[in-house]
Formats: C-alpha cells, structure tokens, sequence
C-alpha cells in the first residue's frame, strides 16, 4: 500500500501508524516518523523491526497492520554538472540516520535548537524534535527585527544566571569590581548599560540592565543587574 501511494501519487510516507494484533486482549499499537518522505519500503521496514526491537510484546503476533498515516510529496533533485554544494544522497543517508536514531530512542531524544525571537536571553534558543514538522519549518522563520540576536552576545552564554557580588561608584552604576566564586575580578572597560525587559502578560516581570565588562586580566564577561537591585553573570565572550 505505501509503494502504491509513493508510485502513483508521487508521495511517500512519513508517518506510519503500527498496529500488532494478539490472540487476546488489546492490540500493541506504536508510531514510526521519518525526517523527510520515503517510498523506500526496505527503509520504512528498518524503522519498523527498530521499533519492535524496543516495544515489549505481551502475546504471540498474530498479524501485523501498517497504515501510512502521513505522506507528503517526496522530494527530487536535478543532477548538476558543476556540484558546488551539498551531496544530496550525503543529504538523505542522514535524513534516514536521524530516521533510525529518533525511532530508537523516541523523537524527545533526538533535537535541534531552534532560534526564537524572545527578550529574554535564556530562553531565545529552544530545543525541538528533528522529526517535528513545525520544527522544520521554523527553520526558516528569520528572527523579529529587535530582537536580542541583533545585538553583541557572548558564544557562551549559562543557562540560569550565577548570582556575583558587584561594587560601583555609585548606586545603580556601572561595575568596577565584581566577586564570582570567591574570585575577584577587577573591570578596565564597560559597556552598556542595554536594557532587558519583558511585557507584563509574561507573567513574571523581567527587567534588566546588561553590561559587558573586560577586567584587567583581558577577559570579557556579561554581567546585568535585576529590577531587585542583585547582580548576575550571564556569559563569558571568547
């Protein structure tokens, strides 16, 4: 049936409902997903046995169901004379490596960061199933025009801020010193400050004030004060 539907229609498979009879008692029922459409029915079979491999079977198998539950248009590409690019069967070998992978440890296991257009730096990069459709396309969603990434990051950035004591000259001014695990870092340059703040209907108010700081010994850090007054260290610039 799926290599009627992918030979006909010029479509093939991506999702597949799995349904195992018993002699009694209800059916074993599971789900296969493929990264992109497939009318290879040794690939879709491979995906099947992982599956089984990892499914507890209470009883005997009496019969085994297969129902394309998806199908999309399956994907072509013209040979090029000159291939500057990328191989596409390097493309589909990992399509189907990421196809063996998800199945065998569940989608959940198997993602990818996905850039979101948030004021609030932790959570600007999400993590999303490769196999998830919405995932794929969002890929190609290009950020808000103001939002975070528009402006200097640091590559390494913590995934909760680390609390740091911080003096100034004034109150509410820029940092000259800061105490990071019992480490004093004295600062010879500051930019900033760049405010933070997230919208009422986020539920928690979220306001910051974003410094980058480079300290004597050459290094570069992010530091922000909270609306509470407390200071925190964000990231390290490399």
């Amino acid at each position: 049936r799926i290599t009627k539907i992918a030979a006909g229609n010029q479509q093939g498979s991506q999702q597949l409902d799995v349904q195992v009879a018993h002699p009694t008692g209800p059916p074993t029922n599971f789900g296969i997903g493929t990264l992109h459409p497939s009318q290879s029915t040794r690939h879709l079979m491979e995906l099947i046995e992982t599956r089984l491999e990892q499914t507890p079977i209470p009883q005997e198998i009496c019969s085994v169901r297969v129902e394309a539950a998806t199908a999309a248009m399956l994907e072509s590409h013209q040979h090029r004379l000159f291939d500057a690019g990328e191989d596409p069967c390097h493309q589909r070998e990992l399509a189907r490596l990421i196809d063996r992978i998800s199945n065998r440890l569940g989608k959940q296991r198997v993602v990818r960061p996905r850039i979101c257009p948030d004021a609030q730096p932790e959570l600007s990069i999400r993590w999303e199933p490769v196999l998830d459709s919405n995932s794929m396309q969002a890929d190609q969603t290009p950020p808000a025009p103001h939002s975070w990434q528009t402006s200097c990051r640091p590559l390494r950035m913590r995934t909760k801020p680390l609390a740091v004591e911080v003096m100034s000259v004034v109150p509410h001014g820029p940092p000259i010193c800061f105490f990071c695990r019992e480490e004093a870092h004295t600062v010879s340059r500051c930019w900033g400050p760049e405010r933070i703040e997230t919208g009422w209907w986020r539920g928690e108010h979220i306001r910051r004030d974003y410094y980058r700081v480079e300290t004597e010994s050459g290094q570069q850090f992010w530091l922000f004060r909270a609306g509470s007054g407390g200071w925190f260290l964000h990231g390290e610039f490399e």
